[in-house]
């Protein structure tokens, strides 16, 4: 008997000796197979840099696809994230913007979903950089704002910097500038990288140089320069302060422009010797046509060898000024239209790929609505079986009630989700329609000013070279007007400091007077009516145009002096300047003039007044109203 306890007991014990023996085996394949996928993840990683390093574009996607399967096999999230990340990135490396765009918005997705917050903010990062290269820059201003709270869950990289500035660049391409300052500052607070801190230094210049702030650009690209700067920065920065210094100083801002040239020359960098040469050549349309001729061609060359489309049309606009009886007109107008057309169906291509993005979100979400639902239904039931028969029944009774009561919610949620979705669809295709109407009255406009330019190289007589200068002026403020419509969100309102101050430019350059100087005095919170943006812009460009034709003869020394206030009913639009004034028995109704004429008609459509005098110059103050003015 005790013999047969201690065979038993033997027998037991190589039981669990084998069976311990077969679970160290199991445990040891397992680590080997995840030493295996370890490994296999680090090679493929490696192939696609190799790849990529020498732009075999085909063999970057199979092994980077190869990447994304592998991580789905072994249920690696972080895998799968990582092989998006890298696929969208080298797709756009080979210039395939649109599948590195929808790439990179399944990564995003992904990571969000597994909380891998630091992949997102840098694929939120890349996408934001992708838009802005596109155009989409309301696109851009979403992925950003998307983006900075992941990159605030890492502060010790430079995502959240970097954002900000990517939200400054697209509010600065559309015009907003308080906006775009502020982005930027955001971005400045949040960084000690000195090549990202100059970098939005630098923006900061721009943004300030776009609004005829001249002493605080050169101010801020000093301040950039004063740090330790790489050279390519150090390029940009002097282009950028001698392209500002230039309307003031000549001879310093060609001498910095000229610096930049040659360390950009020595660096191969095309894109910078581009933007350089452009400079130049606008800068020296007045001085010296030759020379502005020979920058003009040296940028369209450059822009033809890498194939930046903008850059020819920027530099053939040139050219077909400084030279309009060439056959620069023909390419001009084709290239122009061609890289509307392909902006515009990249802009349609993204705008569908973010909305089919969205409904996918919005099915995702009201499945997780009704699975909750499931869920909780089922809660309740297991619950149930532990009450009585009469208990059970009540509570049957009240489960069904409810039930179909959350089912009839959840039908009318549908029902008005649908609404929403299609009036939210209709606004969408409104504001499209209007958008591109704009786009085309721009374009026309444009068109319109181009023919002008050519026949004004037909003629040498002044009178009627001066009709034509003053009929381009015209058409000049009602393209701006357009123009900014198109390039902003809501199409209904134009900014009247941005507007103003891209129309007093555009005088400037027609009638090239250095011894007059335009001030204006405009509020960067006034938002004008697009219709009455029209009636501002044209009083405004008549009442100058006077006087610089007749207020300061002999190139007499004077300024021009606009100013725009804002009161609940109307605006108060004061025109003024210092010149040699109206005769002393001048009469606003007897004066003989188109200018005056034009202006008294576009008052009255405005149902506004005009009050005229005539002490140490011409001043004209106009009231005009805000309702909007009547169809003729």
């Amino acid at each position: 008997m005790n013999r047969l306890v201690v065979n038993f007991l033997l027998l037991v014990f190589l039981l669990l000796f084998m069976s311990m023996k077969n679970n160290r085996t199991i445990l040891n394949a397992q680590e080997t197979i995840g030493q295996n996928d370890s490994l296999k993840i680090a090679q493929l990683k490696e192939r696609i840099t190799f790849f990529a390093g020498n732009k075999q574009w085909d063999s970057v996607r199979y092994t980077a696809n190869k990447l994304i399967l592998l991580g789905r096999s072994t249920n690696d999230t972080s895998c799968v994230i990582d092989g998006y990340y890298r696929l969208a990135y080298y797709e756009k490396k080979a210039f395939r913007p649109d599948e590195a765009y929808q790439v990179y918005l399944k990564g995003i997705e992904l990571a969000i979903e597994s909380k891998d917050s630091l992949k997102a903010a840098k694929m939120l990062l890349n996408v934001t950089t992708l838009q802005l290269e596109i155009g989409d820059f309301l696109g851009a201003q979403e992925s950003a704002i998307k983006g900075i709270p992941f990159a605030k869950a890492h502060p010790k990289l430079k995502l959240t910097s970097e954002l900000y500035r990517g939200l400054g660049n697209a509010f600065q391409n559309l015009t907003d500038y308080p906006n775009a300052m502020n982005s930027y500052e955001s971005g400045l607070k949040l960084t000690t990288n000195n090549d990202l801190k100059t970098g939005i230094l630098n923006n900061i210049g721009n943004c300030y140089r776009k609004q005829n702030k001249l002493q605080q650009a050169i101010e801020i690209y000093r301040q950039a320069l004063s740090d330790s700067v790489s050279i390519s920065t150090k390029a940009t920065l002097l282009d950028n302060l001698g392209y500002t210094i230039v309307k003031t100083d000549p001879e310093k801002g060609i001498s910095l422009m000229e610096e930049s040239i040659i360390i950009r020359n020595d660096l191969v960098d095309n894109a910078g010797l581009i933007a350089s040469n452009i400079h130049l050549a606008e800068t020296y349309m007045i001085k010296d046509s030759e020379i502005a001729i020979t920058y003009a061609r040296t940028a369209y060359q450059l822009s033809k060898k890498i194939d930046a489309k903008d850059g020819e049309v920027e530099a053939l606009s040139y050219l077909l000024r400084l030279q309009p009886n060439t056959g620069w007109a023909t390419e001009y107008v084709r290239l122009n239209d061609s890289l509307i057309k392909a902006r515009s169906q990249r802009l349609n291509k993204f705008a569908g790929i973010r909305f089919r993005t969205a409904e996918i979100e919005n099915h995702i979400t009201r499945l997780s609505e009704e699975n909750e639902i499931e869920r909780l239904t089922s809660e309740k039931n297991r619950i149930q079986k532990w009450y009585s028969i009469a208990g059970l029944s009540i509570v049957g009774v009240l489960t069904i009630f409810l039930y179909r009561r959350l089912l009839k919610e959840q039908k009318d949620k549908k029902v008005i989700t649908n609404q929403k979705d299609k009036i939210e669809h209709q606004k969408r295709n409104i504001e499209k329609l209007q958008r591109e109407i704009h786009h085309r009255l721009k374009n026309n406009l444009s068109f319109i000013d181009l023919f002008i330019s050519l026949a004004k190289g037909k003629f040498s007589d002044k009178a009627y070279l001066e009709k034509l200068n003053e009929l381009q002026s015209r058409i000049s403020s009602m393209f701006e007007v357009h123009k900014q419509l198109y390039r902003k969100e809501d199409i209904t309102t134009v900014n009247a400091s941005s507007y103003i101050s891209t129309l007093i430019n555009s005088l400037k350059k027609t009638y090239l007077s250095k011894n007059i100087t335009l001030d204006y005095n405009v509020s960067d919170s006034i938002q004008l009516d697009s219709n009455i943006s029209f009636t501002i812009g044209l009083i405004i460009n008549e009442f100058v145009t006077n006087s610089f034709k007749y207020a300061f003869p002999n190139e007499k020394a004077g300024i021009v002096h606009i100013t725009l206030e804002e009161h609940k009913a109307n605006y108060i639009l004061q025109l003024k300047d210092n010149g040699i004034g109206l005769p002393e028995d001048f009469s606003l109704e007897n004066l003989d003039s188109f200018g005056i004429d034009t202006i008294k008609l576009l008052v009255e459509e405005c149902h506004g007044s005009l009050a005229l005098t005539s002490t140490n110059g011409v001043e004209m103050q106009l009231q005009l109203s805000k309702n909007k003015p009547h169809e003729t």
